[in-house]
């Protein structure tokens, strides 16, 4: 649901888009090219409850997203390397793959996958092999969830599964690492373990069986 405080977030993102940075709900009315009072009555309530969703217009709301929203060519990438794992996965289970060469690029090391909440509203998933120097969130993240998996593929899996859950959800920050597979922070998702299982009991079934 779009709380006003999601909501705000993601004024104050389309409002980075388009390179005038907000500090005050003014500046913020400025930046969208509307007054100051269409921003207060966005950011009111539907209802009396606390998590009542904000009165901006549905359609105004898809307006501004799209702003921010990343592009085919994103979700194009994603897919493709979703789609690489997944062969990557079922070559490994054959075991038709360069073993040597693969455990030298540390590809079949345990990584880890992990989302964290950062100071700017929004949420980002990363991945890494564990124990290296970026095996850790970055400073000030809160709401730090993650996952051990067993090698790269299975970890790239588990971050196509996270964006898929928060699609809904997902802004593009340009000039930021992963600037392209963040969303607003609060949106709903699984434990990681849970979309983890999921994804290895998929791929146990093997390619082309339910």
């Amino acid at each position: 649901m779009w709380t006003p405080a999601r909501l705000e977030v993601l004024l104050r993102l389309v409002a980075l888009r388009r390179e005038t940075p907000a500090r005050t709900r003014k500046d913020l009315a400025a930046a969208l090219k509307v007054h100051p009072s269409t921003v207060r009555r966005w950011l009111a309530r539907r209802g009396t409850w606390k998590g009542s969703a904000a009165a901006i217009p549905a359609r105004r709301l898809e307006e501004l997203l799209r702003e921010v929203s990343p592009t085919g060519a994103d979700l194009e990438r994603e897919q493709f390397q979703e789609d690489n794992a997944q062969k990557a996965l079922e070559r490994l289970r054959a075991r038709r793959v360069p073993m040597t060469a693969w455990r030298e690029q540390d590809w079949l090391s345990a990584h880890r996958v992990w989302v964290e909440d950062q100071v700017n509203g929004t949420s980002v998933v990363r991945l890494t092999r564990v124990g290296t120097r970026r095996d850790h969130a970055e400073a000030g993240s809160q709401n730090v969830r993650s996952v051990v998996v067993a090698n790269r593929f299975e970890a790239q899996l588990v971050k196509a599964a996270v964006l898929r859950e928060v699609s809904p959800w997902r802004v593009r920050l340009a000039g930021m690492a992963g600037g392209s597979e963040r969303w607003i922070s609060g949106a709903k998702l699984r434990p990681l373990e849970v979309l983890h299982d999921e994804i290895r009991r998929k791929s146990s079934h093997g390619p082309g069986r339910a």
